[in-house]
């Protein structure tokens, strides 16, 4: 069972010298791009995505979010001679707030 760590960030009141405890938003996407010659079979860039797609999933996994419940979604664009891919995995909110476009 994944374990849950929160995050609090520490505001001193000069006012009032007690200490507030806010908690930090969770996080609901995560982005991750990889650059490759434009000119690259397609193989390759292939092999990049799949790479970067097993990469983010552990990342995911790293962090307790399961990566059968994401959605991926894949850019690409051309920058002169190289090609900058970018997978983009969306969970909770982000995701909800994706769905209903579909």
């Amino acid at each position: 069972m994944p374990t849950l760590a929160l995050s609090f960030i520490i505001k001193a009141d000069l006012i009032n010298p007690c200490l507030t405890f806010m908690a930090k938003p969770k996080h609901t996407q995560a982005h991750l791009s990889r650059t490759v010659p434009k000119n690259q079979s397609e193989f390759f860039k292939k092999r990049t995505r799949d790479s970067m797609e097993y990469y983010m999933g552990a990342k995911l996994i790293e962090v307790g979010v399961n990566p059968k419940n994401t959605i991926y979604r894949w850019t690409s664009e051309i920058k002169g001679d190289q090609e900058v891919i970018t997978v983009s995995a969306y969970w909770g909110e982000s995701r909800q707030r994706l769905e209903p476009g579909e």
